[in-house]
């Protein structure tokens, strides 16, 4: 806001000759002779003068004191009127604000409220009942020092994804931020975009662990819906569709040996992959998230320990005697049909091959096997081997399974230290 100053000065009034003529003559006698008086006059006029340059300077320089005295002194009360005038502003904006969010956390609960969750003024998390109590909604914190603990079934909204926290979970408070970041890094890492998928609705996860509570809340899978279970022990394992995976709170609380945050990382990986095409076989899809998973746990540096089973030497060994070396075309033919595959080989395989894809043909090569998976006809969950194999070749090119076995024994040692190194493994012999 601008203002246009106030200005004023002091008028100083000058001695005029006659006055000074007046007082010169004052202080003669009567008895003065004319020439007398001529030479008082001239007097006078000298010292008229030399006076009224003398007040002229002196009013000059009295004027301009004063004016900066009161120009200093009227910028002050300008800004002191300005500041009271935005406090006054700012006053009336957030009760207009607060009044807004009381408004809206009255709202309907089937009303889209994504505005409301931006971490809270007050620092704190905030839980509040909907459909009469029946389950809750979260708003959190954003404080990772502060553990959440939900008693009711619970959700929460953000820009592209919904979280669904079973009853008795406990997640930190910045667990929202967390996972928005995960999901922007993995985009880079992919090189895909989680909202260029097209979804097809949701899953039976929802009834069958929230016993069929967030009717009406998201189900046609506009954004991806992560559900984090309380109970690791219950049978379930960590999962993931096209729209959604499925999670534990140890997954956001623990670390080291679990390797539970880069299984987020694998989860939500899996996610992005799937919403670009049809399913591309066990290999592929495996790899694509390993490969997520390593990137991030450079990135982050974080120590997940779990990671070693796919570079060590034992998986090595493993791929060996499945003809990697001799045949990589043939050893992905047998993984891929092998559907016991209690040994992961599809893990190591898949590891291998995105690392070597990503490395030889840049960074949109699954974009690209995708596209053409895409514009092929498949039952992508019971698919012959050679169908997919045939996807790869048509997305990279033909003699991509040759120059796998030829990039395989000269950087896969490398990258094998290089992982053992970051977690300070010397070697992966306990493995054995």
């Amino acid at each position: 806001m601008f203002r246009k100053l106030k200005r004023f000065m002091r008028i100083v009034s000058v001695p005029t000759a006659a006055c000074l003529l007046m007082l010169g003559l004052t202080g003669c006698g009567s008895d003065k002779s004319g020439e007398d008086v001529t030479e008082v006059v001239k007097e006078a006029d000298y010292i008229t003068e030399n006076v009224q340059e003398e007040v002229t300077e002196n009013v000059q320089k009295d004027v301009k004191e004063n004016v900066q005295e009161n120009v200093t002194e009227n910028v002050r009360e300008d800004a002191k009127e300005n500041a009271q005038e935005d406090v006054t502003e700012n006053a009336q904006e957030d009760v207009k604000a607060g009044e807004s969010s009381e408004n809206m956390s009255a709202a309907s609960n089937t009303e889209n409220l994504s505005e409301i969750n931006d971490i809270p003024e007050d620092g704190k998390t905030h839980i509040s009942d909907e459909a009469d109590g029946a389950y809750a909604r979260v708003i959190f914190s954003g404080d990772p020092d502060e553990i959440v603990k939900f008693d009711k079934h619970t959700y929460y909204e953000g820009d592209d994804f919904f979280i669904f926290f079973q009853k008795d979970t406990e997640v930190p408070g910045d667990t929202a931020v967390f996972v928005d970041q995960i999901m922007a890094e993995l985009e880079e890492v992919e090189h895909m975009k989680y909202s260029d998928g097209e979804d097809d609705g949701d899953s039976y996860w929802r009834d069958y662990h929230f016993d069929g509570q967030f009717v009406g809340i998201n189900e046609d899978c506009d954004k991806i819906n992560i559900f984090v279970l309380n109970d690791p022990e219950n049978g379930n394992i960590e999962c993931a569709t096209v729209n959604e995976c499925i999670l534990y709170d140890d997954d956001f609380t623990e670390s080291g040996i679990s390797g539970s945050e880069g299984t987020v990382y694998h989860e939500l990986a899996h996610v992005l992959r799937l919403r670009q095409s049809p399913y591309l076989g066990d290999v592929m899809e495996e790899g694509v998230a390993l490969y997520s998973e390593y990137e991030l746990m450079m990135k982050h540096d974080y120590r997940d320990f779990s990671m070693v089973q796919y570079v060590d030497d034992l998986g090595e060994e493993k791929l060996r005697d499945a003809g990697i070396y001799e045949n990589p075309e043939r050893a992905y033919w047998y993984i891929s049909d092998d559907d016991d595959n209690i040994e992961q080989l599809d893990y190591q395989y898949g590891f291998r091959f995105v690392c070597f894809l990503y490395d030889e043909y840049g960074d949109d090569v699954i974009k690209n096997i995708g596209e053409v998976a895409s514009k092929t006809k498949y039952d992508d969950y019971e698919t012959d081997p050679s169908i997919l194999i045939e996807i790869i070749k048509k997305g990279t090119s033909e003699d991509v399974y040759e120059r796998f076995g030829e990039w395989l024994p000269e950087h896969w040692p490398e990258k094998s230290a290089e992982c053992n190194k970051f977690l300070g493994l010397d070697s992966a012999d306990y493995m054995r």
